[in-house]
């Protein structure tokens, strides 16, 4: 508690209690990191996944097999973050930024900086006041249905909205 971690190692068999216990020490409320079990035991693999860990991993420890576990935590990890986003953005009246495809990845642009976007058939190309600009797989239409409801955002041409 004292330390708040985002992530905890815990070993299962340990002395005085085992990991499994350890986590009755917890209120649901207080349990805000994320577990990888480690053991040399593999009957537990059922118990630990009730408690929703991020993975079990049998000892001894293989670098590849930690290293996927945390990735995986990672990925949750950006999930929830892209749900708190949109969470945000449903309960504004106009969006503070919006999420578009770009390759195999999602981006947050922040609406305020958006200066135009110029529509390219089903892409289109976002241009920043950062002087950044973004190719998305998302056309001009699909951005005026979410962007044109804002007064700040008019589209002037068939390609263009500013």
């Amino acid at each position: 508690r004292k330390h708040n971690p985002d992530l905890i190692l815990l070993d299962i068999e340990m002395p005085g209690h085992s990991g499994l216990e350890l986590l009755d020490f917890f209120d649901e409320n207080d349990v805000n990191f994320s577990i990888i079990f480690t053991t040399a035991y593999n009957e537990y693999a059922l118990q630990a996944f009730k408690f929703s860990a991020i993975d079990y991993l049998l000892k001894p420890i293989h670098p590849e097999q930690l290293m996927d576990a945390i990735a995986r935590l990672e990925k949750q990890k950006q999930k929830l973050e892209n749900f708190k986003i949109l969470k945000e953005n449903l309960q504004q009246d106009s969006l503070s930024k919006i999420a578009v495809p770009s390759g195999n990845t999602l981006i947050f642009i922040d609406t305020a900086k958006i200066a135009y976007i110029k529509g390219e058939g089903s892409y289109a190309e976002v241009f920043c006041t950062t002087g950044t600009k973004n190719l998305v797989s998302r056309n001009l239409k699909n951005f005026e249905d979410i962007l044109c409801s804002n007064k700040r955002f008019i589209r002037v041409h068939k390609s263009y909205i500013v």
